[in-house]
């Protein structure tokens, strides 16, 4: 058996063969290159514009670099629900990292794809630390505070 692999191989990499495989498509493959580089770049300048607008320091920028760029390859990738959860699990990645959920959201928008903490914690069945849970609301509450409806699983904000 793997003496037969090893002759498929050698029979696929032959240089009389795979050269004019590679000449057919190197000219449709240089544009397609150089249109995806193009759009990376305009990418990174719009991230750039964000991280400017946003005071994000030199030293932290390349973690959103390599953020926007794990974004854009689920998004070449995936679609639908797969796409949603590669894009939360990267999101939950960078927020775990420390870098601001905010800045993150706005670059999501950006490869057209929508996060938020707030999200993520809802598709975690996680909740923000309230001081009062339960299915009835607080007694006496005052502006502001929070209720977590524990049958309706809903954060409540008092307002008045």
């Amino acid at each position: 058996m793997r003496k037969r692999r090893g002759e498929k191989w050698e029979i696929k990499t032959r240089p009389d063969l795979l050269i004019p495989k590679l000449e057919a498509v190197h000219d449709l493959s240089s544009e397609q290159i150089k249109v995806t580089y193009s759009n990376i770049d305009a990418l990174y300048d719009r991230v750039a514009k964000i991280l400017d607008d946003d005071g994000v320091s030199v030293s932290s920028r390349i973690s959103y670099r390599a953020y926007v760029e794990e974004l854009w390859k689920k998004q070449s990738k995936f679609s639908g629900k797969t796409l949603e959860n590669e894009v939360f699990a990267v999101y939950a990645k960078e927020i775990t990292f420390g870098l601001n959920d905010i800045i993150l959201d706005k670059i999501s928008l950006l490869v057209g794809v929508t996060t938020s903490k707030a999200l993520l914690l809802n598709r975690l069945g996680a909740v923000p630390e309230v001081p009062y849970r339960g299915p009835n609301p607080p007694p006496s509450p005052t502006e502001g505070d929070l209720w977590y409806h524990t049958i309706e699983n809903r954060l409540y904000i008092y307002v008045v």
